[in-house]
């Protein structure tokens, strides 16, 4: 007996010795006539399968007793031995395991060898199977032997992280792509794309067994979507990390990677290392340089101030741990004195009860196992005048906006002194300042002996560590007389815990809406983002980059997919949370009903709405929305952008500053000498906007703020972006042409042109200012 596979598979010869004594032959008489095909015998009655492939897979891979295959009926009870207990199954689906079946999936290269396996995962699969078990999740073997191979291979392809699609057959060891001149590997959208990177800064200097991070910025330079791949030459691979190897970009969308290097403890890493970062096709250069001893920085007090306190202390920062050593001497004295302390890398030493009315002269010291690291010399004067209560302090706050810690001051002189207090804050994640009395909003004196607490208010929304170090200083202006102190702050970060719900899907336009409920504590940056798989087919309204969602809170958002006629499901995640802390909820859209069809509209206005929480003591800050595929720009009519801000304190608490906003970098408004609070309208120019071809186009509005206490409070609280569009074309799931133009208008973030105009009749009485 021979089997022949389907077209596109090798013949494989099945030989079989059954029993003289039943036959499973073609007229059901038991009977082996001689028009039957002829058996070679055998001996106990066996069946041998044999592969054909001799030069890689040659072997018996099953010998069996063939009774159970045949038409004899031992038992007596009427049902021939070939259909008792699924024997009939159980033959079909071992043909089908060593002849194979045909599949068509869609995974993720995870690994490839030079011998020609790659190691896939599989996301989707394509064509269901009947007999052979494989699921989504499942890491297969996939075979394609570049001497044999008539496959269609795209070898660019097969890079560890790309989405292919695979055409093939599968086996129980795997699957082979080579068994026909259809089956293929091939890549997936997105396309690799022409992408421009930058790297910063561009050169570090660190020591042995120091850290050195970096940041690399890619943009999308194309208008569709498309995968970049970072790689970096130079450097060895135990060096460092990039904190992403693949990003799927969509038009005008940048992201950062950021490069941690990590420099081993050895002599032999000592030099100037020069590396090549690439993204796609282009390429950027750094440098970094490492020296064999510490690194001293961020030395205080500064070099010749005059101190109102003859208690003392000496902080540093250095870039490993080392020792921490002290060198000081008053004036007149030949001999500096030696201080000790605990080694790290932070520093500091408190020296008590120094002369007053006298000069210093001081320097550090810190050493490890690879060398010595010398501060420059300075000196300070001790005098009389206003001095922080302590020389350190230490406080619990939450990762949370308006943090207030109160710090105490007194005056120790016998005149009294005007005071200023002000905060060196290194971080980029926190935002400090004094606020108030004492502060650069109100600058005040303090008596002789007198004391009084000084606020001091962290914003911690956005705090990666869980400490910080910052040094406070203390200037009494009528004599510029000085004191520093060192204040520890130990962010608490909250308890993460809410949970995303789907609550429906509208049944024509397909759109989901789901619900975020918070049992834990305020998240202050919760973001909402879609997968990679997924982010360049769908949008989210309102987008949530940086939002405050508070305990208890419910929170209502909508995924809108973006259709094509190449695809007709749609299926990823989203990915949601705060404080680095975050979970995926898949999420699937089928066009069942129909298929996609390219809608059209005449004036609609599409509308992106942003509810995130911005702080603008931040003077950069960078919200993201992004326009679907279907219109360009001479399509707009015209665009106007709504912000609005809000002020926590009362209005006399501020000070009147300027914000500056730009969209893709241009200038689009600006408020100047004014305390921002409700809303503002300003016109967009079409010009400035991208647009995309492919999926959706990211824009990005920067609000450059000019404040100079970072220890206020104003709040942006939500932005609007509207389009008025000549017409629209988007692809949508419908039945006809005439449901998909209606169906359109259904989207939540398309909205039909008003018919009415509001007019209102103003009356301002004398100094009230109405605003557009």
């Amino acid at each position: 007996m021979r089997v022949f596979p389907a077209l596109c598979i090798p013949r494989y010869d099945i030989i079989a010795w059954p029993d003289e004594d039943c036959w499973l032959d073609e007229d059901g008489d038991y009977e082996r006539d001689s028009f039957e095909e002829s058996f070679t015998y055998g001996l106990n009655g066996s069946i041998a399968i044999v592969s054909p492939v001799p030069d890689l897979k040659s072997k018996v891979v099953a010998v069996m007793d063939s009774n159970v295959f045949d038409n004899c009926d031992p038992d007596r009870d009427g049902i021939p031995a070939f259909y008792e207990y699924d024997n009939d199954v159980l033959a079909l689906n071992i043909v089908s395991s060593l002849v194979g079946e045909e599949i068509k999936f869609r995974g993720i290269v995870e690994a490839c060898t030079i011998s020609g396996d790659c190691q896939i995962r599989v996301n989707e699969i394509l064509s269901p199977l009947k007999l052979l078990n494989l699921k989504p999740g499942d890491t297969v073997i996939v075979s394609y032997w570049f001497e044999n191979c008539k496959g269609h291979i795209q070898f660019e392809a097969l890079n560890p992280g790309e989405e292919v699609e695979v055409y093939g057959k599968i086996y129980p060891w795997g699957i082979s792509v080579c068994d026909c001149s259809d089956y293929y590997i091939k890549g997936v959208q997105p396309k690799r794309i022409n992408s421009s990177i930058s790297i910063f800064p561009n050169n570090i200097t660190t020591s042995i067994g120091g850290q050195a991070i970096y940041e690399i910025k890619v943009k999308n330079m194309d208008d569709f979507p498309g995968i970049v791949y970072i790689n970096l030459t130079g450097l060895r691979n135990d060096w460092y990390n990039l904190s992403k190897r693949i990003l799927i970009l969509n038009p005008d969308e940048e992201a950062s990677v950021i490069l941690n290097i990590t420099v081993p403890k050895s002599l032999d890493a000592v030099g100037i290392h020069r590396f090549i970062v690439s993204a796609n096709n282009n390429s950027t250069s750094a440098e970094l340089r490492i020296i064999a001893e510490p690194i001293i920085y961020d030395l205080s007090p500064p070099n010749g101030v005059k101190l109102g306190s003859n208690d003392i202390i000496f902080y540093w920062k250095t870039s490993v741990k080392s020792s921490s050593e002290l060198y000081i001497k008053a004036e007149g004295e030949s001999n500096y004195k030696r201080y000790v302390n605990e080694s790290g890398m932070e520093h500091s030493i408190i020296i008590r009860d120094l002369s007053r009315n006298r000069n210093y002269t001081w320097y550090v010291k810190s050493c490890n196992a690879y060398g010595c690291a010398i501060s420059e010399i300075r000196q300070f004067y001790v005098d009389n005048g206003i001095v922080f209560a302590q020389r350190e302090y230490t406080f619990t706050i939450n990762r949370d906006y308006n943090q207030s810690i109160w710090i105490a001051v007194r005056n120790t002189d016998n005149e009294q002194h005007e005071l200023l207090a002000s905060v060196n804050n290194p971080y980029e994640d926190i935002f400090v300042g004094f606020v108030g009395e004492g502060s650069s909003d109100k600058i005040i004196t303090l008596k002789p002996g007198e004391e009084k607490y000084l606020k001091l208010v962290v914003h911690a929304q956005d705090a990666i560590l869980k400490k910080y170090t910052l040094n406070i200083n203390l200037t009494a202006l009528d004599e510029d007389i000085t004191d520093h102190a060192i204040v520890h702050i130990n962010v608490k970060h909250p308890n993460i815990n809410f949970e995303i719900v789907e609550v429906g899907t509208d049944s024509e336009t397909l759109v989901k809406k789901f619900k975020v409920v918070n049992y834990g504590d305020p998240i202050t940056d919760f973001t909402i983002e879609l997968s990679d798989s997924i982010k360049d087919k769908a949008v989210i309204s309102p987008e949530i980059n940086h939002y405050y969602l508070k305990s208890g809170e419910n929170l209502y958002f909508y995924v809108i997919p973006i259709f094509s006629e190449e695809y007709n499901i749609i299926r990823g995640e989203i990915i949601a949370g705060g404080a680095r802390n975050f979970r995926n909820v898949p999420i699937e859209f089928k066009c069942e009903q129909g298929k996609p069809f390219l809608g059209k509209i005449e004036n609609p206005r599409c509308v992106v709405e942003i509810n995130d929480w911005y702080c603008i003591n931040n003077p950069e800050i960078y919200a993201n929305f992004y326009l679907p595929t279907g219109f360009n720009e001479k399509d707009v009519i015209s665009a106007k952008l709504f912000i609005d801000f809000s002020l926590p304190w009362s209005r006399s608490s501020y000070r009147p500053h300027n914000v500056y906003i730009e969209i893709n970098g241009k200038e689009t408004g600006k408020l100047i000498n004014t305390i921002p609070e409700g809303r503002y309208t300003f016109d967009i120019d079409p010009s400035i906007l991208n647009y995309a071809s492919i999926g959706k186009a990211e824009n990005k509005i920067h609000i450059h703020t000019e404040y100079p206490n970072q220890g206020h409070f104003v709040v942006n609280t939500h932005i609007r972006v509207q389009i008025c569009l000549k017409k629209l074309e988007k692809w949508i799931c419908a039945k006809s042409q005439e449901e998909a133009n209606e169906k359109l208008w259904k989207i939540p973030n398309i909205e039909k042109p008003s018919s009415k105009i509001n007019v209102k009749i103003l009356s301002p009485s004398e100094g009230e200012v109405f605003r557009r």
